[in-house]
């Protein structure tokens, strides 16, 4: 019995990640004619609805431009306009690996956020990430983006108003 239960575990545990679905999200026009989309891409795992609201494609409504799952399956890469977001599918938890922050005055800043003490490798794409940015549950990933932001724009603002 108890070695039965450990080969139903093992299958679990090794339980691949699936893509079902991605759908886009019609957000309006963006800028001069160009519309943007969001998306929610549903998986075996669970339904990731974070980027419903933000722009990720601007454009373009051909998703395969702008999503990628990795070699191991357990990943997805992100590729939006504005940020580039890691996805852990199985744990439904959600990195950034470039960003670009805008401040009050129409500055900005194309980056790689560091947040935190935490840092990660993630290989299996095209091409190896190293990621500074913590990954956060989805339903609270708005929130912890927004306070690394704020942090940022504070910065920025602060740097500007000492030129």
């Amino acid at each position: 019995m108890l070695r039965a239960l450990q080969g139903i575990a093992k299958q679990v545990m090794r339980r691949e990640a699936v893509v079902e679905h991605i759908e886009l999200n019609p957000l309006g026009e963006f800028r001069m004619g160009c519309d943007a989309y969001g998306m929610t891409i549903k998986t075996n795992f669970g339904e990731i609805e974070t980027f419903r609201d933000v722009p990720v494609m601007i454009g373009q409504t051909d998703h395969s431009k702008f999503v990628e799952q990795s070699s191991c399956k357990g990943y997805l890469l992100i590729k939006g306009a504005f940020a580039t977001y890691i996805v852990d599918i199985k744990d439904q938890t959600i990195s950034v690996y470039r960003a670009t922050v805008r401040g009050v005055n129409n500055e900005w800043c194309d980056e790689n956020p560091i947040y935190g003490k935490e840092t990660c490798h993630v290989q299996g794409f095209s091409r190896h990430y190293h990621l500074q940015f913590p990954f956060v549950r989805k339903d609270r990933f708005h929130q912890v983006f927004g306070d690394y932001e704020a942090l940022r724009r504070r910065q920025i603002q602060e740097l500007t108003n000492a030129l």
